[in-house]
């Protein structure tokens, strides 16, 4: 029978401790890169260095987000003699997914992005991405969605994100992008990202114009991943051979200065 007092102290006390665990493991997903490292880690075990080679981060780095990965609970650690081996927490990451799923639909929307979704949301407030801004101004320019080396563009999840604890709002990044990845909320005085699909793979232009480093894109590892696992290099010579015409410098028409 149901009294309709407030729980015990001590439920209420295990209660906030386990909203603050949950809190703690989606802070830890919040960050690109340490999405990038649990995809890494993906069916196997990996060291610092060896994680270090593939996201071409320096190792002192990746040892600091992993151990937010591990504080999170979402990975487990051993060393053996120098090296610190990381694995995937299967069961916490898979309870991680499932709240983010219930949360999700709870929305209305997916928390992966897929070719018929919008994209998601990001987890921590400090990071900034919004829904495109509207389906018409997302159609208008469809031409920045082409398919990058024969891959569609919603299936490459680089874009930038905005850090807004060190943005200080001067919008260079909203005015000096052409191909309107950004708009600009005036109300909190913050660029935020309405079309993050419409960014060029590999481009990082605004981050680097950036004076406050308020934007973080994946790292280099992760282009260079994707074009070895999709043979890009194969298909970027195919492309050239047969397309002569239009890249040959001896035969394309000179432009007057």
């Amino acid at each position: 029978m149901t009294t309709g007092r407030d729980p015990s102290p001590d439920k209420a006390d295990d209660l906030q401790q386990s909203d603050q665990q949950i809190i703690q493991v989606f802070k830890a997903l919040s960050h690109p890169f340490r999405l990038e490292l649990l995809r890494q880690l993906s069916g196997e075990e990996a060291c610092v260095c060896r994680l270090a080679e593939r996201t071409g981060r320096p190792q002192p780095y990746v040892s600091q987000q992993m151990s937010v990965l591990r504080r999170a609970g979402l990975v487990t650690s051993w060393r053996d003699r120098q090296q610190i081996h990381y694995k995937i927490n299967q069961d916490r990451l898979q309870r991680a997914l499932s709240l983010a799923a219930v949360a999700g639909a709870a929305a209305g929307q997916a928390f992966w992005p897929t070719a018929t979704t919008s994209p998601p949301v990001a987890c921590c407030p400090s990071a900034r991405m919004h829904r495109p801004v509207s389906q018409e101004t997302f159609m208008s320019n469809n031409n920045f969605m082409n398919p990058w080396h024969g891959i569609p563009r919603e299936g490459i999840a680089w874009h930038p994100t905005v850090i807004a604890d060190r943005c200080v709002g001067c919008g260079q990044c909203v005015t000096s992008c052409g191909r309107q990845v950004y708009g600009f909320d005036y109300t909190a005085n913050q660029p935020v990202v309405v079309n993050p699909f419409h960014c060029m793979v590999g481009c990082t232009t605004c981050a680097t114009v950036c004076t406050q480093d308020a934007l973080e894109f994946p790292s280099r590892g992760f282009i260079r991943q994707l074009v070895r696992e999709r043979k890009l290099l194969r298909h970027a010579k195919d492309e050239l051979k047969a397309n002569r015409e239009k890249y040959d410098v001896v035969q394309r028409p000179t432009v007057a200065p």
